[in-house]
């Protein structure tokens, strides 16, 4: 027994349409990328709470241990962030780009991750 699809039109992951020369529909004179996706505030919230299990444990709190578990949530929320985004991207262009998602990664994590050093080698200010 064989499936027939009863509609007709592109596959879901289809490719979007190129201009001569293989150059995606957007770049110098054309419209940009499509926006980012707005915030998804159920995706913020399981976020929150996952920092706020791994603070906890560190502060000791009772009847909070397995910090772990914050750390695993975390995890998981990242990878189904980090995937989706991917999934964009290959929708939008047809391909994935580990260069352009490397560096999207640098972009937002060593900004902070640099200054977090240079504020811990300054110190508190004097209070003298």
């Amino acid at each position: 027994m064989t499936h027939t699809p009863t509609t007709a039109g592109p596959p879901r992951h289809a490719a979007p349409a190129r201009r001569p020369g293989g150059s995606p529909p957007y770049g110098p004179g054309r419209p940009g990328p499509p926006p980012k996706p707005p915030l998804r505030p159920d995706i913020q919230g399981l976020r929150g709470l996952a920092v706020t299990h791994v603070v906890l444990a560190h502060a000791g709190v009772p009847y909070i241990a397995g910090g772990y578990v914050g750390v695993d949530a975390f995890f998981v929320i990242s990878g189904f962030l980090i995937t989706s985004g991917l999934l964009r991207e290959a929708d939008r262009t047809g391909s994935l780009s580990l260069r352009r998602f490397y560096a999207r990664r640098a972009l937002r994590i060593l900004p902070p991750a640099t200054l977090v050093p240079l504020a811990t080698i300054a110190g508190p200010p004097d209070s003298g």
